[in-house]
């Protein structure tokens, strides 16, 4: 998963982000929409000009649809 480019919400909008490092901590487990639990979290490179390029993001906040051009 690592290197993978993938699209999710910032800021009121989708931008493109490259995913660097992927982790789980059960600590912070949240509910995806089927009820299921997750603990995995994606640190991102965002493209956006943001004030702090890299952030963690649940796996629920990742677009699934797919990116074009």
């Amino acid at each position: 998963m690592k290197n993978v480019f993938v699209r999710v919400g910032f800021s009121q909008k989708y931008i493109i982000a490259q995913v660097l490092r992927v982790k789980e901590d059960a600590s912070a487990a949240y509910t995806l929409t089927n009820g299921q639990k997750c603990s995995l979290f994606l640190q991102l490179l965002l493209t956006e000009n943001a004030p702090d390029k890299l952030k963690w993001f649940k796996i629920n906040q990742i677009s699934n649809v797919e990116i074009t051009e």
